[in-house]
């Protein structure tokens, strides 16, 4: 998404890919970062848009309006997940298949997975083949750094994904995490969510890498007023402990807390990821 907004500006502007690779990149590695096949150092990043003469300020500004675009796709699967309605969540991975393998875009790849994804948490069925799968892991795993458009397409492939991927590309986000700290909040609170999501998946798939990486997790210092974040990363422990023990005391017990403290809506998200590793509850 990124490569294909710098594309336009650069187009706009009447300026050819050799005039902006100049001295920064190869012609070939820029056309291929623009159309969403390769990531590029942030250094570089920035110094094609200095060639373009635009600030890095103006260009998050127009990747949050296309971000908003972009967010109408994932809101529209939001409400067909939460109807549980499988068959039009099959027919929109299809359309977005079908759309990625005429133009190679990768972020029809992404939305593809992440329909799959749904697709496959609904029906456990998987329509992702494996060529595509192949695709998928080499978007995800071929990035020099990660971005928004990375983050959120790991978090939206883990049932999908093979476990031990899921795993190894959950603690390169933690390892991370300072870079994106200090490159973007919105990159760091993202990762945050990928991260606990992808253990969650795992204690389903594989409860020996779940406890792993939440391992890893409880080393990572939080900055503070991420209270989301730190409840979530306590819930999580409250669920590996019960699918240790079976016992579920603590975590009636938590959820009870959440919702005297008038965090109903939160109550109910965290009430669905223990219905994901417990059919009891649904």
């Amino acid at each position: 998404m990124i490569g294909q907004i710098f594309k336009q500006l650069r187009k706009s502007k009447h300026l050819t890919l050799s005039a902006v690779a100049h001295d920064i990149i190869s012609i070939s590695q820029l056309s291929r970062w623009e159309n969403g096949t390769v990531d590029i150092p942030l250094n570089i990043f920035l110094a094609l848009l200095a060639r373009i003469n635009v600030s890095p300020r103006e260009f998050l500004s127009m990747t949050a309006i296309e971000d908003g675009r972009n967010n109408s796709f994932f809101n529209q699967l939001a409400i067909l997940y939460r109807q549980k309605q499988s068959d039009k969540v099959y027919q929109l991975f299809l359309e977005n298949i079908a759309s990625y393998h005429r133009n190679n875009n990768v972020d029809h790849l992404f939305q593809a997975a992440a329909t799959a994804n749904i697709f496959y948490d609904l029906t456990k069925k998987n329509c992702f083949s494996a060529k595509d799968k192949a695709a998928l892991v080499s978007a995800l795993t071929s990035s020099e750094h990660w971005n928004l458009q990375t983050i959120r397409a790991l978090g939206n492939s883990v049932f999908i994904l093979p476990v031990e991927l899921v795993f190894d590309l959950s603690n390169k986000l933690l390892n991370d995490l300072n870079y994106l700290h200090n490159l973007n909040f919105e990159l760091y609170l993202d990762a945050w969510v990928t991260i606990i999501n992808s253990d969650l998946i795992l204690i389903i798939k594989n409860f020996g890498l779940a406890q792993k990486l939440f391992k890893n997790i409880k080393k990572i210092a939080l900055p503070p007023l991420l209270s989301s974040i730190k409840i979530r990363i306590s819930f999580l422990e409250l669920l590996i402990e019960y699918k240790v023990n079976h016992d579920s005391h603590a975590l009636q017990s938590f959820l009870d807390a959440l919702e005297l403290i008038g965090m109903a809506d939160l109550k109910d998200d965290l009430l669905s990821e223990w219905a994901l590793i417990d059919d009891t509850l649904i």
